[in-house]
């Protein structure tokens, strides 16, 4: 996963509980990735937290290992 990337949230059904998430909100959603970037206590961790838009909406500060395991890479063909 890098910035540009188009990817889409599983159906609801299929994505893993996160208390940080409205899962509701994004299942099924189309989206693109803005940035990866550290926290702040662990600044080796370059990728830890994405920031995405889905629809009009900009998404700051997401897990990325919870995005990545709750959505699948779109084929610009498709």
């Amino acid at each position: 996963m890098k910035p540009g990337d188009l990817r889409k949230f599983n159906a609801l059904g299929f994505m893993t509980l996160n208390p940080c998430v409205s899962i509701e909100r994004v299942a099924d959603q189309a989206f693109v990735v803005i940035a990866l970037y550290p926290p702040e206590w662990n600044p080796e961790d370059s990728t830890a937290y994405v920031d995405l838009l889905i629809g009009d909406q900009l998404e700051r500060g997401w897990p990325r290992r919870w995005v990545e395991r709750n959505s699948e890479a779109l084929n610009a063909s498709r």
